[in-house]
């Protein structure tokens, strides 16, 4: 049972430490039972209030990384996603909606890079949500 759910946070901060607390981690539980993951990099446990005060950004284009966060917190890599202010919205096909479309637009390829990434986690996700239905 998910006490936290994506609809009643503002952020993704918002979203881990609620979820944090509901399964009663502390930041330190959390940050050791995240960097226990294969392929998941050991964090300093001080990066938790980073994340939760939403003043750092987790690695969301690291599908290691995603995975890992779901799982430790109990929800979706979808519910992760959409957290963080990404949705897999209906558009016409082929079409991307503005504000990424403008985003790609002005980015560096570094940026390019990295929403790449991101994009291919989200179509994963709900590659696997569909399949699970």
């Amino acid at each position: 049972m998910v006490l936290a759910n994506v609809a009643e946070t503002r952020t993704l901060g918002t979203f881990i430490l609620q979820r944090r607390k509901a399964l009663k981690m502390t930041q330190s539980d959390f940050i050791q039972r995240l960097s226990k993951y294969p392929g998941v990099k050991s964090y300093a446990d001080n990066i938790a209030v980073y994340w939760e005060k939403d003043k750092a950004m987790p690695p969301l284009d690291d599908p290691k990384f995603v995975k890992a966060l779901a799982d430790v917190l109990g929800v979706s890599e979808s519910d992760i996603l959409e957290a963080a202010g990404f949705s897999l919205e209906e558009n016409a096909p082929g079409e991307l909606p503005p504000d990424i479309e403008q985003m790609l637009r002005s980015a560096t390829p570094a940026q390019r890079k990295k929403a790449l990434a991101m994009l291919r986690l989200m179509l994963d996700a709900a590659n696997d949500e569909a399949q699970q239905s």
